[in-house]
This record gives C-alpha cells, structure tokens and sequence, in this order.
C-alpha cells in the first residue's frame, strides 16, 4: 500500500510528517522535536479520514504548531491544529 505524504519543517527544529494511504484512509502524524527524549511519535489524528485524493498541506507555525489540511472522502476541506511537544 502506497502512501501520499505531506511534511513542513519549523524554524526551531520540530516537523511534522502527516501520512495516509494512497487510496485514502486515516491520517498519521509523524512528530519530532530535538528537545524530546523520545524524539519520534506517531500518532493517528483522531476522527480524520482522507479520501482518494487527499490534498494534504502542511505548515508550520510558531512554538512547535503546525496547520494541516485534507480532504474527506465526502469531498470536504477540513483543517487541524497540531502542536509539537514531549509529553
């Protein structure tokens, strides 16, 4: 299974790496920031699906916040924000 992937870099080190299946699926986050003892996280974003063409953007923001956008299977743009810490 193929994936279609979007990432963006912030100025202090962290990015941030969104992934779903090339046929549309789930959206994963990929984290990392240089301050963290566990330096990668992958979570999935809670209750996002991406359809067929997933028109996945990223960009990041200040202090560790990314925006990421999608679209939906239903054909929607939706919109999230996303913030990059250790736990």
């Amino acid at each position: 299974m193929l994936h279609l992937h979007a990432e963006a870099i912030a100025d202090d080190g962290r990015w941030l790496v969104a992934t779903t299946p090339q046929d549309g699926g789930p959206v994963w986050l990929h984290a990392y920031s240089p301050r963290c003892r566990y330096r990668s996280l992958r979570e999935q974003l809670p209750a996002a699906r991406t359809g067929e063409e997933p028109g996945m953007t990223v960009s990041a923001g200040r202090h560790g916040v990314f925006h990421l956008t999608w679209t939906t299977p239903a054909g929607e743009l939706e919109m999230s924000t996303v913030r990059v810490a250790c736990s």
